[in-house]
């Protein structure tokens, strides 16, 4: 997120499918959100995970391991444990092999031992016995109690069943189905369900549709999809006018000639803009294409004239 400066991720499965997607809001949750919902995440947590995430070593894991998802700081107190409720607690303590001990024998779910780097085997007998997993921290207790939040697996805070834009579906109506919901991004996905890109629901509110020009047809059945949905700035055409129509004036070029493409280039001549060796190939290309080389019945002295030009 920091790397792109954009406020989410999206997860996704073995096949690329969206799994789900996870925003700032969501990792602030986690943080700054209610106790119980930290609890709940470390009920869940992977030893491996926490242990990578604190920067850690497991000294002893155990597959008895009793945790209740809370958490308690005796990282400072020598030999004074006997206040701390610590059953099925993961317990943040300092290198103190007696303290390290007792806290075990009174239930601890998991020892993580910080400024430590070693611990007695006494400890790690005592661990067996009782079943708890012991960690050596690779930072302080301050930062080890912050991080362990952010050990949990991602699929237990991401949002799941997410919204999702296939890439070819118009922007227009994307926008119209964005603004019933509360979220800021989308994934999008190609036929095949897989990701693609995200979009922004800020980005696609002010997205404003294309500007076009129509060229050689005016018949909205003949344009592109959802041509009525553009801003059409300019017709040049040699065909019937059927059901054109526009928002306001424009300019709409319709000549009785064999091709559009005498009429484009009469433009080039009347704006004098001389035209480039490989357009005037192209051009006259789709003049004798267009008039069948000259022999069809639409064919003008002026598709001649501007045939000789080119």
């Amino acid at each position: 997120m920091k790397a792109h400066e954009q406020p989410f991720v999206c997860i996704v499965d073995a096949n690329h499918h969206v799994a789900g997607i996870i925003t700032r809001n969501d990792l602030a949750d986690v943080g700054l959100g209610d106790t119980a919902f930290g609890i709940d995440l470390l009920k869940k947590v992977n030893l491996t995970n926490l242990s990578k995430t604190i920067d850690g070593k497991i000294i002893y894991e155990d597959e008895k391991m009793h945790l209740n998802g809370k958490v308690s700081i005796v990282a400072f107190s020598k030999h004074e444990i006997s206040n701390y409720e610590v059953s099925d607690r993961i317990v943040i303590i300092g290198d103190d092999a007696q303290s390290q001990k007792a806290l075990i024998e009174k239930g601890a779910g998991m020892l993580i031992v910080v400024w430590a780097d070693s611990i007695e085997d006494s400890v790690i007998d005592t661990a067996k016995k009782y079943h708890c997993p012991i960690i050596l921290s690779g930072i302080g207790a301050m930062n080890t109690s912050r991080y362990l939040f952010f050990a949990p697996e991602i699929s237990y805070v991401m949002k799941k069943n997410v919204m999702c834009f296939l890439e070819d579906e118009f922007l227009e109506d994307v926008a119209k189905r964005m603004s019933r919901k509360r979220y800021r991004a989308y994934p999008v996905v190609n036929a095949s369900k897989e990701l693609v890109a995200c979009i922004l629901k800020d980005h696609a509110m002010i997205y404003q549709n294309k500007s076009l020009i129509l060229v050689d047809h005016n018949e909205f059945s003949q344009s592109v999809p959802a041509i009525e949905k553009a801003e059409v700035l300019e017709v040049i055409d040699h065909h019937r006018i059927y059901d054109f129509y526009s928002k306001k004036p424009i300019m709409f070029r319709n000549e009785i000639v064999g091709s559009t493409a005498t009429i484009i280039t009469g433009l080039y001549i009347e704006n004098q803009v001389d035209i480039p060796k490989n357009i005037a190939g192209l051009l006259l290309g789709t003049m004798i294409s267009d008039t069948l080389n000259f022999q069809s019945p639409t064919t003008t002295e002026k598709d001649f004239r501007m045939a000789e030009y080119l």
